[in-house]
């Protein structure tokens, strides 16, 4: 039986599979949530040596609203599993922080409410 957890309330973020442009591209100083989520699926493909293509299959993004203080500099975003339960949970298989400006991504520390290191 696989691990649950209760849903919070969370803004579901669909990132289209296209790549993201460079911030500096864009003409924007901060990215958005569909340019965070996008980074952290890009990043996860890397780390498992899998395509990106298999993550977007696996997983979506939910920006996670009830880390309070959000941190301004951060966007916060839980990879959520696209299984089915068979009750109301979700499958979760990380918590990342996107620095807004530069992009970096970092694992989040839910008990300490801060930026806890790289993704390896």
């Amino acid at each position: 039986m696989r691990p649950c957890f209760k849903a919070h309330v969370v803004l579901a973020v669909l990132a289209s599979t296209a790549s993201v442009p460079a911030l500096a591209d864009s003409g924007a100083d901060h990215l958005t949530s569909l340019q965070a989520c996008a980074i952290v699926r890009s990043r996860l493909a890397a780390v498992d040596h899998v395509s990106r293509n298999k993550i977007d299959k696996a997983w979506h993004c939910e920006l996670e609203s009830d880390v309070q203080p959000l941190p301004p500099q951060w966007w916060i975003i839980a990879m959520v599993s696209n299984r089915q339960c068979h009750r109301l949970c979700r499958i979760v298989r990380g918590l990342y922080a996107v620095n807004r400006k530069s992009g970096a991504v970092q694992l989040w520390d839910v008990g300490r409410r801060s930026v806890a290191g790289p993704v390896n």
